[in-house]
């Protein structure tokens, strides 16, 4: 640029800036043209659409349109470059921009052409310090300043207009813009387009689809414009204005031909499935073919969806326990409505649906009620469910039309719901409580002035008086929770007695003061101090005794959720395997709906040990499951192996499904392993007395029920010996007679044949049908040497021979051999019971003198001690009750149940009938057993239940509710002289910002 001359600089400048005007230029003028030019056509393509001309007018038409677009876009284009051509029009432009430049750009590029033709009239330095001038004037001055791009805003906002316009009236009008763009496009070859109508008295005959009901309507003299339903037939009859060889239509771009072309009247018929315009065509006789320009328009009535109400329930509801939902709806439609169904699904998993069908709706109303079981979609307490109403109309066109009403939600609320709560609501307690203690334990009544001194104790009893509101509060709703423990709450109700009673004798020391002084003012400050120190000491062992409670409990929660999700895993793989054999929409929805159920209670799971870990001390979580990660790890694979279920069901690969079911089966038995452990563990360290004292029932239990097996063994042995001598001895018997029994047996089944087919009433027609299937079976039991069988089945079909002959007497003459037949049965049959009877007689005594001869009276012998060990065993858990909680209920009713088994057993060895005794003492093996894990479960912490209860939840399943022992106040107790020591370490306060520290650090004391 340093090397250019001023004149040079200049002619540069204008030439950028005669550039960039020539480009905006360009732009306006494309964007004026093709939006008027887009305009234009879409109202020429209206127009063609309203009054059609004939296709090359059309064309004529859009073609000048399309001539006079380009010829303005070429005109308008060479005079934008005329007007540009030189450099002086430009400098013009930028002189208009530029104002105080005072035409010296003008008179520089006049200047620069003068001199370059030496035809310079002036002084040569002059126009150089001229065009200097003006170069400094221009610097920093660039061409997008003097032609801005905001000059294409109005041109560009025209574009944007006429396109908008034009795409609204192709969105309002899309059939008249297909009817002109089909006409321009079709290929027409041999097709005349006549202005006028090619038919005349034409007649429409709508027949409307079955499903709708309407009746057929006939429109004479029609112009051909019609509003019809979906897949109605249209017949039309029209006659041609002149001769034809042919008529037809066409709909849209689809022909139709007549069907029926007769004394030059035309019939032809088409069926409307879509709103569209159509046309009459015809050939003349000379072979032309004509189409009408004329536009006439078929319009599909619209069918409306049916409309679905729920009335009832008006609101959502919230259900203490599962039970049968009162539903009322309302249903109309315009035409009929085919089905109606209720809808129940999970609130979170709406896609797995099932649905009750509501039988009996037609019409075009409908009206129902029903009470709807939740327990059909498997409902359990703490599901949220989704109920709703769907309804289908009877349209047969394209399928029936479904609606739903709105959802209603129903809450089946969950034991647990309220007891979580409850725990909760005792952790929050805690942080009350040692905001109490700690503002006792800072109180400094030494330092305190006596006249503040009786206002600073009335704060911190009203303090401690409403934290103990609270947990009187906490203890009530604890009493009417069936998964609270009793040993809690009693518990806690001691502990907040001794604190209510210090509380209150401090609170009426306090008043009586007051009177007495009426100043205010504390006279005898120790006789606080010792009140204090006794609202103190209550407060710590509450303090203590609640964190343990929430400890405790929140584990035995966490392995009692535990082991309802085992118990679930054992519903689902029933319902996968299911499945399996007979697969069902149904089952598959209901598998999925379980499978999602489960992974809400592993969230819920861990989110409650989250709050668990988060909010307790470590001190009762230093355990081996929760300090290793076990129980954690534990959850997160069982969430992953659930996610693979999901995905392996919705993919029908059943056997990896399974294979999958039972691998969480075993992570989930190492999760209850291990909280059992950590749960077991805690409870060990709390009270090893009880350790011991249930240890030795558990062995004296243990050593009962393997004496009894044994028992049952040899029991069972003699059993088997004695029936094997049975089984000799009828097959002696038998072998005696075989054959005379089988030979009877055969007359016996020719008669009953003869009975079958002879005429009888037809009431009478199934007693002759079982007649010889008791026969066959007497066969069958005689040739297999089944004496007890045989006798059996010879008896049962004494009974229908006699109805047989009773019936027989109703049909004509010709019954008379079937009566004949009956009577010679009943004879055979009665002969053929009365020898079976004689042989089983004999066997009788044969079998009774070989008992006299076994010997039963060792193993009843050993069955009565065994029955007195369970007594003594007995007297001694019910002497230890009151020690040990967990033996009422079940371990106690086991215990009585093998007690009376044994009994029983020992009844049955007296009447020397081992093989009555051996069920009794399987029985007696049984509860034994039972009272066995009843002491495994009362020697683990309580997990909740009142005593005598055994924890329901989920509907009823039975999962494991376990007792935790709460410790005593003995055990807690902090010793007089170590508090004595904190408080007078307390004299010395902290700062403020140290309280929440401080608080901290009190606590950790206490402990």
């Amino acid at each position: 640029m340093a090397d250019l001359n001023p004149f040079q600089i200049l002619n540069r400048r204008l030439g950028l800036l005669r550039q960039r005007t020539r480009v905006l230029g360009v732009s306006k003028i494309l964007f004026w043209t093709v939006g008027s030019g887009a305009l234009a056509t879409a109202s020429c393509l209206l127009l063609f659409a309203a009054y059609p001309p004939s296709l090359n007018a059309q064309y004529g038409l859009l073609g000048s349109l399309l001539a006079f677009c380009c010829f303005n876009l070429i005109i308008q284009t060479i005079r934008l470059f005329s007007e540009t051509a030189s450099l002086e029009q430009t400098a013009q432009r930028w002189e208009r921009h530029q104002t105080d430049l005072k035409d010296g750009l003008i008179a520089s590029v006049y200047f620069d052409a003068a001199i370059r033709t030496d035809s310079l009239d002036g002084d040569t330095d002059t126009a150089h310090s001229l065009a200097h001038w003006v170069v400094n004037k221009t610097d920093g001055i660039k061409p997008s300043i003097i032609a801005p791009i905001n000059e294409l805003y109005r041109p560009f906002s025209a574009l944007v207009g006429s396109l908008c316009l034009t795409i609204g009236l192709v969105w309002i009008y899309p059939d008249k813009f297909e009817t002109a763009l089909a006409e321009l496009t079709r290929t027409n070859d041999g097709l005349k387009m006549e202005s006028g109508p090619l038919v005349a008295d034409i007649t429409l005959t709508v027949d409307s689809p079955e499903y709708t009901g309407v009746q057929r309507r006939i429109i004479p003299n029609s112009t051909g414009n019609v509003s019809v339903y979906r897949g109605s037939k249209i017949t039309i009859h029209a006659t041609p204005l002149t001769k034809a060889d042919q008529v037809f239509v066409f709909v849209g771009d689809e022909r139709f031909d007549a069907t029926s072309f007769q004394d030059n009247k035309a019939e032809l018929s088409i069926v409307a499935m879509d709103s569209m315009d159509w046309r009459f065509g015809l050939q003349t006789e000379s072979g032309e073919r004509r189409i009408e320009t004329q536009v006439r328009r078929l319009t599909i009535k619209p069918d409306k969806p049916p409309h679905i109400e729920l009335i009832t329930p008006r609101t959502d509801l919230e259900l203490e326990k599962i039970s049968a939902v009162p539903i009322e709806f309302s249903a109309r439609d315009d035409f009929g409505i085919s089905r109606i169904a209720v809808r129940l699904a999970l609130a979170n998993d709406e896609d797995n649906i099932t649905r009750v069908e509501q039988d009996g709706h037609s019409g075009k109303i409908a009206k129902g009620a029903d009470e709807i079981d939740l327990n059909i979609m498997d409902a359990q307490p703490g599901d949220r469910i989704a109920l709703s109403v769907e309804v289908y109309d009877n349209r047969t066109i394209d399928g029936p039309q479904l609606s739903v009403s709105e959802t209603r939600y129903i809450t089946v609320r969950s034991p647990e719901f309220e007891h979580y709560k409850i725990t909760e609501a005792l952790n929050a307690l805690l942080e009350q409580l040692l905001d109490a203690l700690a503002s006792r334990l800072e109180m400094d009544y030494d330092a305190v002035d006596g006249s503040r001194l009786a206002g600073k104790i009335d704060v911190l009893s009203n303090q401690t008086s409403r934290v103990l509101e609270r947990l009187a509060s906490i203890i009530d709703r604890m009493e009417k929770d069936p998964m609270s423990a009793e040993q809690a709450i009693a518990g806690l109700k001691s502990r907040h007695q001794v604190a209510s009673q210090a509380q209150l004798a401090e609170s009426s020391e306090l008043s009586k003061e007051k009177a007495r002084t009426q100043t205010g003012t504390i006279g005898d400050v120790g006789v606080f101090k010792a009140l204090n120190e006794g609202v103190v000491s209550p407060l710590e062992q509450l303090i203590i005794y609640v964190e343990s409670v929430v400890a405790q409990q929140g584990l035995a929660d966490i392995a009692a959720m535990t082991e309802e999700i085992k118990a679930a895993k054992v519903r689902l793989k029933d319902l996968m395997t299911a499945y399996k054999k007979k697969p069902s929409d149904a089952l598959k929805a209901r598998i999925m709906r379980n499978i999602r159920r489960l992974k809400d209670r592993m969230r819920a799971l861990q989110k409650r040990m989250a709050s668990l870990r988060k909010k307790l001390p470590d001190e009762f979580l230093n355990i081996d499951g929760m300090k290793s990660g076990e129980v954690s790890q534990g959850l997160s694979d069982t969430r992953k192996q659930l996610d693979n279920l999901e995905k392996m069901m919705a993919e029908n690969r059943l056997d990896d499904a399974l294979k999958a079911l039972d691998e969480m089966s075993e992570t989930l038995d190492q999760l209850s392993s291990a909280l059992d452990q950590d749960l077991q563990e805690l409870h060990e360290q709390t009270n090893p007395a009880l350790q011991k004292a249930l240890s030795e029932l558990m062995d004296q239990t243990r050593d009962l029920m393997k004496q009894q097996e044994e028992l049952n063994e040899e029991t069972e042995a003699q059993s088997r010996r004695e029936q094997e001598q049975q089984a000799d001895i009828f097959n002696k018997l038998l072998n005696e007679q075989i054959d005379e029994l089988l030979r009877k047996a055969a007359n016996l089944k020719k008669n009953a044949e003869k009975l079958q087919s002879g005429p009888l009433p037809t009431f009478a027609e199934e007693s002759a049908a079982d007649v010889n299937e008791r026969v066959d079976e007497l066969i069958q039991a005689l040739k297999n040497k089944r004496l007890e069988a045989a006798l059996r089945s010879a008896r049962d079909a004494l009974s229908p021979l006699y109805t047989v002959k009773r019936y027989a007497r109703f049909r004509n003459p010709s019954s008379k051999d079937v009566s004949n037949s009956a009577n010679q049965a009943i004879e055979q049959d009665q002969d053929i019971i009365d020898q079976l009877d004689t042989l089983m007689k004999q066997a009788q005594k044969q079998m009774q003198a070989a008992k006299q001869q076994s010997q039963t009276s060792s193993t009843r012998e050993k069955q009565d001690q065994l029955r007195q060990a369970a007594r003594q065993l007995q007297q001694k858990m019910e002497s230890q009750q009151g020690q040990i909680t967990g033996l009422k209920g079940e371990p106690m009713q086991s215990m009585d149940s093998a007690q009376k088994s044994m009994q029983r057993a020992s009844q049955s060895l007296q009447k020397g009938q081992p093989g009555h005794a051996v069920p009794s003492q399987s029985e007696a093996v049984s509860q034994l057993k039972k009272l066995m894990n009843g002491l495994k479960q009362a020697s683990k912490p309580q997990q909740g239940g009142k005593d005598g209860q055994k924890g329901q939840r989920d509907g009823g399943r039975d999962t494991k509710r376990d007792k935790v022992r709460i410790p005593g106040a003995d055990e807690h107790d902090a010793p007089a002289e170590f508090r004595q020591e904190l408080m007078d370490a307390m004299k010395d306060k902290a700062p403020n910002d140290f309280k929440e520290s401080v608080k901290r650090y009190y606590e950790s004391l206490v402990k």
